[in-house]
């Protein structure tokens, strides 16, 4: 017998999923049956599954795969390895890079809503081509990632030097040395005009866990409005969180890393 084509068996599947889906029940949760039939649905069309995030770091991804929704990565390290540099570098690379497109439509019609992986990014990407979408034939345009980084070492504008200088690949100590060679400020000014961009905000005045749920919950909700989907939260460093003590009950540092955790966890995952 002739193996069947795999495309076709996860659809079949999806529609038997579908045609037997229980109507009515408990509304919380979700039932076995939806979770295979949303993980069938994400095979069959994994370049409109829009959620994973890419450092662009060749090792890492290739060792680590995507940052998936709902997922939280602890970077540990010792004090002055490179912690807060490597965040700045993630950031740097989730925003600039164009990693999802979506359709405009044409000069006839409006776009069909499309949205999937930068066919330019590919590695059999044929950069002569005009990459069309995949339904209407619509022109295609670059759709920006949001990123939040909550800073507990730096203000905004430090953090925003050691996004620049990892973009124009400069030492941030010859930045902040002033020893930097007039190519390398060349470059890192250059940078500023790329990386001077609405979708990444950068907190330093939040010192609970609670004032990091709620602003970041607000800034996605702007985001969205102007149409920039959340796609990445770093906070930088956990360490330095604090619980609020909305309880008046004292708590341990145990109880306080335990509740930064969970809430970092819930934030993730909503």
């Amino acid at each position: 017998d002739e193996v069947p084509d795999v495309q076709d068996w996860v659809a079949e599947s999806v529609t038997a999923l579908a045609k037997s889906a229980r109507v009515g029940g408990s509304h919380r949760g979700v039932t076995a049956r939806q979770a295979t039939e949303s993980l069938m649905k994400q095979l069959m069309n994994p370049d409109e599954n829009l959620g994973n995030v890419f450092t662009e770091i060749v090792p890492i991804d290739r060792f680590m795969g995507p940052m998936k929704p709902g997922q939280v990565t602890l970077v540990m390290a010792y004090t002055s390895c490179g912690k807060s540099a490597y965040c700045s570098s993630v950031v740097t690379n989730v925003a600039t890079t164009s990693a999802h497109v979506r359709c405009t439509g044409t000069d006839e019609r409006r776009g069909c809503g499309w949205k999937g992986a930068n066919p330019y990014l590919k590695p059999d990407a044929d950069y002569s081509c005009d990459y069309r979408c995949i339904k209407c034939h619509g022109k295609l345009i670059p759709v920006a990632q949001g990123v939040i980084v909550f800073s507990q070492e730096m203000t905004p504008e430090e953090y925003q030097s050691r996004i620049l200088a990892s973009y124009a690949d400069v030492e941030f100590d010859k930045i902040e040395s002033g020893t930097a060679t007039k190519e390398e400020w060349a470059r890192f000014t250059e940078a500023s005009q790329h990386c001077a961009v609405d979708h990444v905000r950068i907190v330093s005045d939040c010192s609970t866990i609670e004032e990091i749920v709620s602003t970041a919950h607000g800034i996605a909700h702007e985001m969205a409005r102007e149409g920039y989907p959340l796609r990445l939260v770093i906070i930088d460093y956990a360490q330095r969180v604090r619980v609020g003590n909305m309880s008046g009950r004292r708590m341990s540092r145990e109880e306080e890393v335990a509740e930064v955790g969970r809430s970092v966890k819930e934030l993730a995952t909503n």
